[in-house]
């Protein structure tokens, strides 16, 4: 992973468990090693499913943008 991404940062915004569901809000950013050095950042949120024992059996994320959008910060050029 480190290939690709640099200076990993993830900021929890929110965590809220309903019975066996838990729900987060998230931004995660990164560097990705080009030369220009494009600081990434995505927000999004992620659900946990839990078992009867409290033990994650589900994780699935959610982005707020789509994957064209997280392509679109890689790029130098304005108003790209």
């Amino acid at each position: 992973m480190s290939q690709w991404f640099q200076a990993i940062k993830m900021d929890v915004h929110a965590i809220e468990q309903q019975g066996n569901i838990i729900n987060t809000r998230w931004t995660l950013h990164w560097t990705t090693p080009l030369p220009w050095q494009p600081r990434i950042a995505i927000s999004g949120g992620s659900e946990l499913t839990l078992d009867d024992n409290n033990l994650i059996i589900s994780h699935i994320d959610y982005w707020d943008c789509s994957r064209w959008d997280v392509l679109r910060q890689h790029l130098p050029f304005p108003g790209s």
